[in-house]
């Protein structure tokens, strides 16, 4: 896409530049050739009046009609090779130009596509946590009022986590406020978001005997609570369902790789 667009930014560049260097040459052209024509008039009449013997013939240096011929059709070769030389230079440096005119706004739809892209990713992970919880609860025949209720208080707060996100995009009206919104620094529990996340498939586990074993020891680092916290309930959703089909053990466990927490 960007490289159409360069290439017709180029084009653009060049049109403009040969439609200015071509107006300036057929100016000079014409005053040129217009002094030119005013000499050449000058001699004919002087070469016709010395033929009548009314003035004397013209001095020995005097340059002739065909050599002032010449001198136009020089003069228009010239222009040409001129305008020719620069229609080269002016593409190889519009397309230059044109890419640097072009790279910021390549640079920003690269990060509005990135956070296009990271938004329907965590506006996706609470969607699929209601999804799996009301699933689990569907396949209880007989639901408590207490159990509704913790479904109901659970699907609240899901929603508080969708709200949050979409508050953000209606909030975004730039890519680079989108980075700063995404960016805000905070402590984050490791054990709080495996809880957490343990805590809405909960039902689904019991239903289909799937035990879940939580091996994680505590550790505290720095981001975005909210995203930290939707991106490892997306991890944990995910084995979840894996072991659902499978009917096995589900494990989380945390172990260091490259000083990056890793879940598994």
């Amino acid at each position: 896409m960007f490289r159409n667009a360069r290439i017709k930014l180029t084009i653009w560049y060049v049109t403009i530049l040969i439609i200015i260097s071509s107006l300036f040459s057929v100016a000079f052209y014409g005053s040129a050739t217009q002094e030119i024509d005013r000499i050449i008039h000058r001699l004919e009449f002087e070469k016709q009046t010395s033929q009548e013997g009314l003035r004397p013939p013209s001095p020995p240096d005097t340059p002739s009609i065909e050599d002032l011929l010449s001198y136009k059709d020089r003069i228009k070769m010239t222009l040409l090779f001129i305008n020719g030389l620069i229609l080269l230079l002016s593409a190889g440096g519009a397309y230059v130009i044109a890419g640097k005119t072009l790279q910021p706004i390549k640079i920003m739809i690269d990060e509005q596509n990135q956070f296009i892209s990271n938004s329907s990713h965590e506006l996706r992970t609470p969607i699929a946590t209601l999804r799996a919880e009301m699933e689990g609860k569907l396949l209880e025949k007989h639901i408590s009022d207490k159990d509704a209720r913790k479904l109901i208080s659970s699907n609240l707060e899901e929603l508080s986590d969708l709200q949050y996100l979409v508050n953000n995009l209606l909030k975004l009206t730039r890519v680079h406020q989108a980075a700063d919104s995404f960016k805000k620094i905070e402590n984050v529990s490791l054990v709080e978001i495996i809880k957490l996340s343990c805590q809405k498939t909960l039902a689904l586990a019991n239903k289909k005997q799937i035990k879940i074993d939580k091996t994680v020891k505590e550790k505290i680092f720095s981001g975005n609570k909210r995203s930290n916290c939707t991106q490892k309930r997306s991890n944990c959703t995910q084995k979840r369902s894996n072991c659902t089909q499978k009917r096995s053990n589900c494990t989380q466990k945390r172990r260091k790789s490259n000083r990056r927490i890793k879940s598994s």
